[in-house]
C-alpha cells in the first residue's frame, strides 16, 4: 500500500511543479528558469520541515528512528520521497544551467547553479529549524 501512496504523492508533486512552472512563465511572459528555481527552493523548505518533524518526533519519544511508529516512517517516505521527490527536479535545474551557458550567458549559468544549490541548502535548514 505504501507504494501506491508514494506514487500518488509523487504524481501530485510533479503535477504541482508543472503548474507552478507554467504560472511563472505566463506571468513573466516568456520561458524562464525562475519557476523551476522556485519549485526547488520551496521543495527544499518542505523537505526540511519533514526531516525536522521526524527528528523532533524521534527526540520526543523514541530513542532512535527504528522505534518510530510505522505510520511515522510511512509519512516521512510519502512526503519526502514521494511528494518532494516528484515536486523538485535537480535534473531540470541542471539542464537550465547548461542551456544558459550554451546561449552565451555563462555568468548567469553560474549564478543559477549557485543560487539554486545554496538556496536549497539554506531553505532546507530553515524548514528543519521550524519543526525540529
Amino acid at each position: 500500500m505504501i507504494a501506491l501512496y508514494l506514487f500518488l504523492a509523487g504524481a501530485l508533486g510533479a503535477s504541482l511543479r508543472f503548474v507552478i512552472d507554467r504560472v511563472v512563465e505566463r506571468r513573466v511572459g516568456r520561458r524562464t528558469t525562475a519557476g523551476i528555481v522556485m519549485v526547488n527552493l520551496l521543495g527544499s523548505f518542505v523537505l526540511g520541515l519533514v526531516v525536522g518533524w521526524v527528528h523532533a518526533s524521534t527526540l520526543s519519544g523514541a530513542s532512535s528512528f527504528h522505534h518510530l511508529s510505522t505510520s511515522m516512517v510511512e509519512w516521512q517516505l510519502i512526503l519526502s520521497v514521494g511528494f518532494c521527490g516528484g515536486f523538485t527536479t535537480w535534473s531540470t535545474a541542471m539542464v537550465d544551467t547548461v542551456r544558459l551557458g550554451r546561449t552565451g550567458k555563462p555568468g548567469l549559468a553560474a549564478f543559477h547553479l549557485l543560487a539554486t544549490f545554496s538556496g536549497a541548502v539554506l531553505l532546507l535548514q530553515l524548514g528543519y529549524a521550524f519543526t525540529a
